[in-house]
């Protein structure tokens, strides 16, 4: 069977680098098994979305995303939509999420890779260091979380093992007909969150200059002219706050502290990391 398999990608939006991690060691293990070359396709940042992908049927395809709000982020939704395309092609769903929940982020991946010529047999969840604090799911993708996730792959490989990619074979489905709308954040004292408009500020006299947070931006936000200046849409994925090696980005908006906070009060307990495999293939 794996001879008919001519083709792995990895295919991931990853802001702050976690998801990269995990799609890596999905691919790495894979690879041991399909004895396949790796194409890695990171579509964070803006230049890599302008490319179409058509993936044909003898490909495996890793699909990775991180969660926002408890979905798919919005901003790269349209890329998967728009510039991903599959000829019945047999993908994974693997998604990683900040320690509080996934909500609908599966199920949304799993619908939207099926409109799109995509056979999704498999599919996860999995709890990663959150992008707002590292207090929350510290250090995670861990080796114990990277292990579960081989353990749940050699468990595909080997049902794969007994099956021919000619014959029609058994998918995730999902019974999500109406898309919630996303989560919607909280103060520490329970009232809504307001920080839409929130955007990253600079400590100028720690900023070297360097660019590394505008080289940095999925949105492409950041001004390379001045480093401080935001001209575009802040998602808050923290990108920039994290890369910058002088510590010079920082968000103060006080509602995005507050809903941070909350989150470190209410969501310490380590979540488990989740896997689906298509029942019969």
């Amino acid at each position: 069977m794996f001879m008919k398999l001519k083709a792995l990608y990895g295919v991931y939006y990853s802001a702050c680098g976690n998801t990269r991690k995990v799609i890596e060691t999905a691919a790495e293990t894979l690879q041991q098994y399909l004895h396949l070359p790796i194409t890695y396709i990171d579509f964070t940042l803006p230049a890599m979305r302008k490319e179409t992908y058509v993936f044909p049927k003898d490909a495996l395809v890793l699909f990775g995303s991180s969660v926002y709000a408890g979905r798919l982020p919005n901003k790269m939704l349209p890329f998967l939509q728009n510039h991903l395309q599959g000829d019945n092609t047999l993908a994974l769903a693997i998604l990683t999420y900040g320690n509080r929940s996934y909500d609908q982020a599966v199920d949304e991946a799993i619908q939207e890779l099926h409109l799109h010529g995509f056979r999704v047999i498999g599919a996860a969840a999995m709890s990663c260091q959150h992008a707002f604090t590292e207090k929350l799911a510290t250090f995670r993708p861990n080796e114990e979380d990277k292990e579960a996730l081989r353990q749940f792959l050699m468990q595909l490989m080997h049902t794969l093992l007994e099956n021919d990619l000619s014959k029609d074979m058994a998918v995730l489905t999902t019974k999500m007909t109406t898309k919630q709308s996303y989560y919607k954040p909280l103060k520490e004292d329970g009232t809504p969150a307001h920080f839409l408009k929130a955007t990253p500020k600079t400590r100028l006299d720690f900023c070297t200059k360097c660019g590394i947070c505008a080289t940095h931006c999925p949105m492409g936000a950041i001004s390379f002219e001045n480093f401080y200046e935001i001209i575009g849409t802040c998602i808050k994925c923290q990108a920039c706050v994290q890369s910058c090696l002088a510590k010079a980005k920082y968000f103060d908006d006080a509602d995005f502290l507050s809903h941070v906070a909350m989150l470190e009060k209410n969501y310490q307990k380590p979540k488990e990391n989740t896997f689906w495999l298509a029942n019969t293939l």
